[in-house]
């Protein structure tokens, strides 16, 4: 758990510091359907991704150097 905190860790600072948006998948996959096993995310899963990504593609500005976590709370 901790070696994954760091990776974590890792990549959000990297994005952050590149202004690019960043996945939460914690955020996107919340139930257990979400989940064909431990860490692969099922085809329910993998749906909720795909539908982030493209929000992410028609709304987040990438000309902007700031970061966004998605999903966007509502």
């Amino acid at each position: 758990m901790a070696a994954l905190c760091l990776f974590n860790d890792a990549i959000i600072r990297n994005a952050t510091q590149r202004g690019l948006p960043i996945l939460d998948l914690r955020r996107i996959c919340t139930q257990p359907i979400d989940y064909a096993n431990d860490i692969e995310p099922s085809s329910a899963g993998a749906l909720k991704i795909a539908q982030i990504i493209h929000q992410i593609l028609e709304i987040h500005d990438f000309t902007a150097p700031r970061p966004t976590i998605y999903p966007l709370p509502v």
